[in-house]
């Protein structure tokens, strides 16, 4: 009769319990959760440096520029025929981008603009020319998006003396290629009287201008009419034009000049982090005029004559209007805010990077310009001959 060993040594399970499974989920996510931050702040760091070194590459042709011609490109030129006292026939405009492009290994593009038709005109080849994304001119930090075209008012160009020159009707303005980066003509009040904390009396007039700086008959933009008629010689006559920016013109020092600022996602409206719509504006009829504002001059394009302007700063709580002064020389600007607030036209630069904007130097090296910096100080980088004291920032 066969005799049976019975073990009492039981067979071990090869799979997991439940609550082995749940500890490694567990495990897992808490690992996921602790990296993901790190490699998230990775990706940005990846993505500030080639927005860095986008400005480097600006800063090299712009110095290449001035090797050749002897000085900067102009920021904004306007071809017009000056028609009466208010008004104008534009023919055609350029920006500092454009003039730039043979110098950023852009020359075939550069080459197919026809300069004899404006790059508004639906039927030219230039139309369909400054849709061309270029990576040199977009920052990866910012979110992308589509640019649906904008609108040139039927209303003083931007930036004229107070009689201003209107074209005969709105112009509009095609889909651009997008530019993050912007150049600076000028400070003005409120940030304006921020200078004379640093300058030590009320700042004159002459201490505003930026490296771009285009004149008196208009910051924004050099008028170009050489009919030689009476009513361009009655322009001219109203105040400066500066065509020729030039090292020779930064008394305050290349190194303590912004050349170039990241101003991005410009023909969108952000307000801090939110981003502001015609359906989303929270805060009612000025918010739409904002937006307003935005689609007519904020100039997002690397081709887009108005991709220059001044600052005047805006509020700490967002965009309720430029940042306020009352009476000369008064400085509640110092309440307000200068970088990083909005990138509403004129009112702020603007970069999707965390406590921080960067600008291109008048000597090419790039700085991180902390969005808490002292407005007084922001002001004097911005002038080109203010003779402002700056200290280390």
């Amino acid at each position: 009769m066969p005799s049976f060993v019975v073990s009492d040594r039981r067979r071990k399970s090869k799979g997991f319990t439940l609550i082995e499974l749940l500890v490694v989920i567990a495990i897992i996510a808490v690992l996921i959760a602790l990296l993901l931050p790190a490699v998230q702040q990775a990706r940005e760091a990846a993505r500030r440096t080639q927005c860095k070194n986008n400005l480097k590459q600006i800063g090299l042709a712009m110095y290449n520029y001035e090797s050749a011609y002897g000085q900067f490109p102009i920021a904004s030129l306007w071809n017009i025929t000056i028609t009466g006292a208010t008004s104008a026939t534009f023919n055609n405009a350029t920006s500092w981008g454009t003039t730039l492009l043979p110098f950023m290994d852009q020359g075939p593009l550069y080459n197919s603009f026809d300069p004899s038709t404006p790059f508004w005109n639906a039927s030219s080849v230039n139309y369909k020319l400054i849709q061309t994304q270029l990576a040199a001119f977009k920052c990866p930090s910012v979110p992308d998006f589509s640019d649906n075209g904008h609108t040139w008012l039927a209303a003083p160009l931007r930036g004229t003396n107070s009689t201003g020159l209107n074209p005969a009707a709105d112009i509009p303005i095609g889909p651009q290629g997008r530019s993050d980066y912007i150049v600076l003509n000028d400070v003005r009040s409120p940030l304006y009287y921020t200078l004379n904390d640093i300058d030590g009396a009320t700042a004159s007039t002459n201490s505003r201008h930026g490296f771009f700086f285009q004149g008196d008959a208009n910051a924004a933009a050099v008028i170009s009419d050489t009919s030689g008629s009476a009513l361009a010689k009655a322009y001219y006559a109203k105040g400066s034009v500066d065509a020729s920016p030039t090292i020779a013109k930064v008394t305050d020092g290349t190194s303590n000049t912004i050349m170039v600022a990241e101003d991005a996602a410009r023909n969108q409206l952000w307000d801090f982090n939110i981003l502001r719509t015609a359906s989303n504006p929270d805060g009612g009829a000025q918010y739409t005029a904002y937006l307003s504002n935005q689609n007519n001059y904020a100039g997002g394009g690397w081709a887009d004559p108005d991709n220059n302007m001044w600052i005047d700063g805006a509020a700490l709580g967002g965009l309720t209007g430029s940042a306020g002064h009352s009476g000369s020389g008064t400085n509640q600007s110092m309440q307000g805010c200068a970088i990083n607030c909005t990138n509403l036209t004129a009112h702020s630069i603007f970069a999707f990077h965390v406590g921080v904007c960067q600008v291109l130097m008048g000597d090419g090296s790039v700085r991180a310009l902390n969005a808490s910096m002292d407005n007084a100080t922001f002001a004097g980088l911005i002038t080109r001959a203010g003779q402002d004291l700056i200290g280390d920032y």
